[in-house]
């Protein structure tokens, strides 16, 4: 009977494994596009739109993030593409790994799609 129990749990937990690890899952958020440094308080600019200085701290390094809600998620993509983007309210689709996103495309509200190529 031990061993029939000591299976069963190795069935169990090995099944739920890859469910505990979690899997890149495509799915779509609404948030601000904005860049680490700008969210983090490690930059502010007075002087220029919040787009400009968005674009500018992504210039020298500071990654894009969506900002949802109290949560920050780093996205990935075509840079030219997320700039159109920067300081607006966007729905973002694409893959997500913690809090990574691999921007499949983007709208901007007030605006058009932008559909990332693969």
């Amino acid at each position: 009977m031990k061993v029939s129990a000591i299976a069963l749990m190795l069935v169990v937990f090995s099944g739920a494994a890859p469910i505990a690890q979690g899997s890149a899952d495509v799915q779509t958020l609404t948030g601000v596009v904005s860049c680490e440094w700008q969210v983090t308080g490690r930059y502010e600019c007075r002087r220029r739109t919040r787009q400009d200085c968005i674009r500018e701290c992504v210039s020298v390094g500071s990654p894009y993030v969506l900002v949802v809600d109290k949560s920050m998620y780093w996205l990935s993509g075509n840079a030219s593409e997320l700039d159109q983007v920067a300081g607006a309210t966007a729905v973002v689709t694409g893959t997500i790994e913690g809090k990574k996103i691999s921007v499949r495309s983007i709208t901007d509200e007030g605006k058009r799609s932008v559909r990332f190529s693969k």
